[in-house]
């Protein structure tokens, strides 16, 4: 009997369930929609709630249960109360605009874009990311370690608006590689930069069976996150 009412539970929970989604602010990654796609088209009477915060917001809601899986960015190993998968893992680079003293830095040395260290960007005014996200956290990292606190200027949740500010000659930026088009890229080197993007959720086995099967069909998409750089 006991059995028998779990089976009913795990199937209406799938036929009229709810899963809570989080993902980082202002990041449109096409992997997330089509895992919620293929979700819905599984599970088509399960209502999908969607979240954005920042990254360490949003897993205080896993650990405390508010959210069933997460969309984060990475720049240290993934905590051992979260599993996850990696769906970018991804080198950064900064953004100067035309006329900037860093713009053209080391170029001609035949790596293409112009290549700075940390160092350089002592006492730079800088656009950045908020505090939470993976970026900013390579980031204050990378500075702390070089002996010295990033002097941010301006801060956009959003990445497009990051690069647009450092376009307009408003500081120096730090962004993920695959963001910025055009002239003005720089190469972070001593050391380099990579932060990752990973679909994250609670270690514990779901309660839900709708988030359950969820993260069953999160787990094909890519390598486990704690076995990435």
């Amino acid at each position: 009997m006991a059995n028998a009412r779990l089976a009913v539970d795990d199937l209406a929970g799938l036929v009229r369930g709810q899963v809570t989604v989080g993902m980082v602010s202002g990041c449109a990654l096409p992997a997330l929609a089509e895992l919620l796609a293929g979700f819905h088209d599984r599970h088509p009477g399960v209502a999908i709630a969607l979240v954005e915060d920042n990254s360490d917001r949003l897993v205080e809601r896993l650990r405390d249960g508010r959210l069933d899986l997460a969309l984060i960015g990475w720049a240290e190993q993934t905590p051992a109360d979260i599993d996850s998968v990696v769906l970018v893992d991804e080198e950064l680079v900064a953004v100067a605009a035309p006329g900037h003293p860093l713009a053209g830095a080391g170029a001609g040395a035949g790596a293409g874009a112009g290549a700075i260290t940390i160092r350089q960007l002592r006492d730079l005014p800088l656009v950045s990311l908020p505090r939470g996200t993976g970026v900013r956290a390579a980031l204050d990292a990378a500075c702390a370690a070089a002996g010295f606190t990033p002097r941010i200027v301006f801060e956009a949740s959003a990445l497009p608006m990051v690069v647009e500010l450092a376009g307009r000659g408003l500081g120096l930026a730090v962004v993920p590689a695959s963001i910025p088009n055009g002239p003005g890229i720089l190469r972070i080197t001593d050391p380099q930069l990579r932060s990752r993007l990973e679909l994250a959720w609670p270690s514990a086995p779901a309660a839900n069976p709708a988030a359950r099967a969820l993260i069953e069909q999160a787990r094909a998409l890519g390598p486990p996150g704690r076995s990435a750089p």
